[in-house]
């Protein structure tokens, strides 16, 4: 009665049951706002999430190791003290069903015959599978697959986030070429503007630069001619008052030159119409007046050689 009571005592301990496993929630939003999003900004929630999504994981995979190494720590130090100085044989019982839901969440089914031996943990409940006991040496043999298999998924889950992040980081290396390639687009363009608009700027100051030089010439070509206008006008006015000193002194009655004054003086540049031919036309109207001088030069030798005759 006292062995079995050890035993019974032994087997509740053995059996207790891993700690419950609460199944995690997911909030479920709109992606409209995600995909309006900038890249640059996607992608640093994008790593955030995967950051949380991999620390929990670690810190699961964590929590299951040091179950599994503390319950199997504690089998081990029980079958050492119970199978001194004899063989033992150990039955081997079914996983309890949190646990059998945790190992399938790190490790990939097995087919479960009779050459594959069970991986289990020894007296983890009460009621073992009959009929079914395997050696010492084989349960750690079984014990050593399920921790080569346990750390195996969790090489892999290591591989799988290297994985993500080597893909996310050469995401953010095309959002950042990108961003600079548009950077340097932009950079072309405003240079491109900044040279269209010196040249606009150096064409209108020749432009400006060439119009006050004509003007500066049709000034000069006006002045030019004013002042000759001027110089023609006093000879004219010199020529007419040497003229008419003349025909004072000899007497003499000329008809007008024009029609736009009654006598020979009225004639003038400056005050002829505009349809005459002596309108501001100083070179014909003293053409006129040497040809006039010429003639009553003439006609005065030709009467004295009458009268000396």
């Amino acid at each position: 009665m006292k062995g079995e009571g050890r035993k019974k005592e032994k087997n509740s301990r053995l059996a207790e049951r891993s700690e419950a496993v609460m199944a995690a929630g997911a909030w479920v939003e709109n992606g409209e706002e995600i995909h309006h999003q900038h890249p640059a900004v996607r992608a640093l929630l994008t790593e955030e999430l995967q950051q949380q999504i991999l620390g929990q994981k670690r810190r699961r995979l964590l929590t299951f190791r040091h179950a599994v190494q503390s319950r199997l720590a504690a089998l081990a130090q029980r079958e050492d003290v119970a199978g001194k100085g004899r063989g033992v044989a150990i039955s081997v019982s079914e996983p309890a069903p949190t646990m059998r839901k945790d190992l399938q969440q790190h490790q990939k089914p097995r087919c479960w015959n009779e050459e594959c031996t069970d991986v289990s943990l020894t007296g983890q409940h009460g009621h073992p599978r009959k009929g079914r006991t395997v050696s010492f040496q084989d349960s750690r043999q079984s014990q050593y697959l399920t921790h080569r298999r346990f750390f195996m998924d969790i090489e892999r889950e290591h591989v799988r986030d290297h994985q993500r992040h080597r893909k996310h980081l050469m995401r953010v290396a095309w959002i950042k070429a990108e961003k600079e390639q548009q950077r340097l687009d932009e950079e072309r363009r405003l240079e491109r503007l900044k040279q269209e608009e010196e040249e606009r700027a150096e064409h209108a100051e020749r432009q400006f630069l060439i119009l006050q030089h004509l003007r500066l010439e049709e000034e000069e070509e006006r002045a030019e001619k004013a002042q000759k206008a001027k110089i023609n006008m006093r000879y004219v006015d010199a020529l007419r008052a040497q003229m008419k000193e003349r025909i004072v002194q000899e007497k003499l009655d000329l008809p007008p030159l024009c029609s736009c004054g009654d006598s020979f003086w009225d004639s003038h540049p400056e005050t002829c119409a505009n349809n005459c031919v002596f309108f501001r036309n100083p070179r014909a109207y003293t053409q006129a007046l040497h040809s006039v001088m010429l003639t009553c030069k003439e006609a005065r030798n030709s009467t004295r050689t009458r009268t000396a005759v």
